[in-house]
């Protein structure tokens, strides 16, 4: 035997199995993909309602307001911790 009867024996095998790799990669970058969709559709559907009276509305706006003070406090807070 020269090993050529079992390269032919084992290509359908490969064959088959390379077929199923290939198709759980499809299957998950589709999944992937679709999860990106999602996503962008509930953020594309919050913003509406972020800028709206609601009460998400309200807590966007407060979070805007604590994030400007942070913004504004934390430097001045660190600078007087670490220099001073």
């Amino acid at each position: 035997m020269d090993g050529s009867s079992m390269q032919q024996d084992l290509a359908p095998e490969l064959a088959a199995r390379r077929e199923a790799a290939m198709a759980s990669l499809r299957r998950s970058a589709q999944a992937r993909e679709a999860q990106g969709y999602a996503l962008m559709a509930a953020a594309m559907s919050m913003a509406p309602a972020a800028e709206g009276e609601g009460l998400l509305g309200k807590a966007v706006h407060y979070s805007k307001l604590f994030l400007i003070a942070f913004a504004m406090l934390a430097p001045n807070y660190l600078v007087w911790r670490l220099l001073l």
